[in-house]
């Protein structure tokens, strides 16, 4: 459950980001679970990916 917490954390994160003015930087803490997936980066890839073309946030 941690895993999917930590991806609406995220994907929660990276929606309010958008709506605030550019540049902006955010922090979002990863639990040792997500940590030790195989595939953290490439799911955190898709969630931004799909963040960046639902909202037009900006990739700079």
């Amino acid at each position: 459950m941690i895993v999917q917490l930590g991806e609406w954390v995220l994907r929660q994160a990276c929606t309010e980001a958008a709506r605030w003015p550019q540049p902006l930087s955010i922090a979002v803490n990863v639990s040792p679970v997500q940590f030790m997936l195989p595939n953290l980066c490439e799911r955190v890839a898709a969630i931004l990916e799909e963040i960046w073309r639902l909202t037009g946030w900006s990739r700079k």
